[in-house]
């Protein structure tokens, strides 16, 4: 069963659906209508667009990016000429991200080990 919360007019209020694509209704308010999918479809989208949740490889890319492209405006604030090919670092970041943005949103998260910190 997955539990899934809406907000209606009067309230809030959550609905137990088992996995699966359905359409059921009945809310505060009158009829109130989803569609339910499997739990692979649900996924945490701000891994996608929130620093806080990306993993290293996409912070690495998204700093790589940011740092590029203040080097390039610089680059270009003082008139020096743009380096063969430093197009391609855009393409890499870019890469590498989507690789760790993978990694992030369809990879299963490794269970906790013995190590502590305090």
């Amino acid at each position: 069963m997955l539990k899934y919360t809406a907000c209606g007019a009067a309230g809030g209020y959550s609905v137990y659906a088992p996995a699966g694509p359905k359409l059921v209704g009945r809310g505060p308010g009158g009829r109130f209508f989803a569609f339910y999918f499997s739990p692979r479809l649900l996924m945490d989208f701000g891994k996608l667009y929130r620093p806080t949740l990306f993993n290293s490889w996409q912070f690495i890319a998204f700093v790589g990016l940011i740092m590029s492209g203040g080097a390039e405006l610089i680059m270009r604030l003082i008139s020096y000429p743009r380096p063969v090919g430093y197009g391609w670092l855009y393409l890499c970041w870019a890469a590498l991200f989507v690789g760790g943005a993978l990694v992030n949103v369809f990879g299963k998260p490794k269970p906790h080990g013995h190590h502590h910190h305090h």
